[in-house]
């Protein structure tokens, strides 16, 4: 299962359209469709508040990164 917060990515690699305005990404994700088509893999959507690489990608309040922290359950001592 692979997560991703962008919705747009999501609908890529579940959807085979080609025009002329993702033509320059479809290439991209010609792979992860096939990988999706064949159920190797599940592309969900996880919602901003849960995306977990956000405390590793983005720089954060406290209070999200802590949010983050409990979610991989690491806790101060």
């Amino acid at each position: 299962m692979v997560f991703s917060d962008n919705q747009s990515a999501i609908h890529l690699t579940n959807d085979d359209a080609y025009n002329s305005k993702t033509k320059h990404i479809s290439v991209k994700y010609y792979y992860v469709r096939d990988t999706v088509a064949a159920e190797e893999i599940d592309v969900r959507k996880v919602h901003t508040l849960e995306n977990l690489a956000d405390m590793l990608i983005k720089p954060l309040l406290i209070a999200k990164f802590e949010h983050c922290l409990d979610l991989v359950s690491i806790y101060s001592i």
